[in-house]
């Protein structure tokens, strides 16, 4: 499981988090949304261990991430990224299963900006993790790649019964994968769900946003 327990967290003089309490259990899909600056990628990178806090965060096991930033090494090759994290991934396989065949001797700096994510995407995904975190990953690809990826992940988690974290805008992306909720606003929990119908979460969280902004 996953707990924060009393998190506060300043840029500053700007307080983002102040005694934040939040349970994730295991081999769940939660979803994190929110309008900008509402905390959601800073509670990434507490729990990535990437930034100070003040409080108690639990993570646990090995952990494998996606950030907001593609974060691979552009003098590097495709197939030496992906190495690096998961020495003993079939890199060749990962890459032709997500319409990159050909792309492992190729170098980062030569990718278009969506190729570059499917690469931090197979990267993470190639790494034998109980917890997978994201940031915004789907955000420059195509929709059938994204869906694929969404496949695989919901088959590793009915699988292995591993947690994953997914920060998003989309709410009918959250909608369609995740299994919990969570509406972030100032720092808060402003919503919390489990067993919900999809369609009518999504009018809930439309009309939550839309009376904040």
């Amino acid at each position: 499981m996953i707990e924060f327990k009393s998190v506060t967290k300043k840029y500053g003089d700007k307080v983002v988090f102040t005694d934040f309490d939040l349970e994730i259990k295991d081999g769940e899909i939660t979803a994190i949304l929110g309008e900008n600056g509402s905390g959601k990628t800073t509670l990434l990178k507490m729990l990535a261990g990437i930034t100070d806090y003040e409080g108690k965060i639990s993570v646990g096991d090995r952990a494998a991430f996606v950030f907001q930033e593609d974060r691979l090494i552009k003098n590097l090759t495709v197939e030496r990224n992906i190495l690096l994290v998961a020495p003993t991934a079939d890199a060749t396989a990962l890459l032709n299963e997500y319409g990159l065949s050909g792309y492992g001797k190729r170098y980062i700096k030569e990718l278009s900006g969506g190729e570059r994510r499917k690469v931090a995407i197979i990267r993470a995904l190639a790494v034998s993790s109980p917890l997978l975190i994201m940031d915004e990953p789907f955000s420059s690809v195509d929709v059938a790649t994204k869906q694929k990826f969404m496949g695989k992940i919901l088959k590793e988690r009915e699988n292995k019964k591993n947690t994953v974290v997914i920060i998003t805008h989309d709410i009918f992306e959250a909608s369609d994968f995740a299994d919990r909720i969570v509406v972030l606003s100032g720092g808060k929990i402003a919503f919390d769900k489990r067993d919900f119908d999809r369609v009518g979460i999504r009018e809930e969280i439309y009309s939550l946003l839309s009376k904040r902004r």
